[in-house]
């Protein structure tokens, strides 16, 4: 990964859309990143695939996003697969917020307003939370797309509260001892199984985030474009 020196300043522009991403889990340590400037680094195996003839699932999310006092808005669409998830993300204005993917391994998001990108594997983002000390959250972000978290290996470190009085509707709450952020997982059983129908997330400080699903599609067809990003040369990379 190249580029230059790292700027010792943080990266203002891009907080509230890069903090929304993913659960907003694993981009929260990018809200105190510093930047330096680099070019965008090779897609993943998954993005080269054929996929014409391929369906993924589609998700379209109302996110409201609560940064340091101030609001913002954002309709966040997942196109997801078991390999990857493309990410679009529009202000209620029409522009562009931000576009990337994850995979079980890496995260690479682009946010053209602030020409800003994030690149990083998944375990060391995860890695640079302060509160974990040598603990780490094993948190298998790409498996919640298919799976409810009770049956998912989230790792010894990881507590898992159930609130399952609505049988229909079961809550999901992840957090670990001694750290001050939360996720609240809602789930609901559509043809293809149980599938994310809200969430949120608390840093425990200054930031909340609330999203709803708005649309759910179990077969849409797949382009490249949904999870190909091109990050322009001269793009500020954030660096954790």
């Amino acid at each position: 990964m190249t580029g230059d020196d790292p700027e010792q300043h943080r990266s203002t522009l891009a907080r509230p859309f890069t903090c929304t991403l993913i659960l907003a889990l694993v981009l929260l340590t990018a809200c105190t990143a510093h930047r330096r400037r680099g070019p965008a680094e090779e897609i993943p195996p998954e993005v080269k695939e054929a996929w014409e003839d391929r369906e993924v699932e589609a998700y379209l999310f109302d996110t409201e996003i609560e940064y340091e006092g101030k609001y913002s808005s954002v309709r966040l669409e997942l196109f997801a697969t078991d390999s990857i998830v493309g990410i679009g993300g529009r202000s209620y204005l029409g522009k562009g917020a931000l576009d990337g993917w994850l995979t079980a391994d890496s995260v690479r998001l682009l946010f053209p307003q602030s020409n800003e990108y994030v690149y990083e594997p998944v375990a060391r983002l995860l890695r640079t939370f302060e509160c974990t000390g040598e603990r780490r959250p094993d948190i298998p972000l790409l498996a919640f797309f298919f799976a409810r978290p009770d049956r998912v290996d989230i790792g010894p470190d990881v507590a898992m509260m159930i609130d399952s009085s609505d049988t229909d509707r079961p809550v999901f709450s992840l957090s670990m001892p001694d750290c001050p952020w939360s996720i609240e997982l809602i789930y609901d059983r559509r043809d293809t199984g149980w599938r994310i129908r809200e969430f949120t997330f608390d840093n425990g400080d200054n930031l909340q985030i609330e999203a709803r699903r708005r649309e759910y599609h179990d077969e849409v067809d797949a382009k490249a474009r949904m999870f190909t990003v091109s990050v322009p040369i001269d793009a500020r990379r954030i660096i954790p």
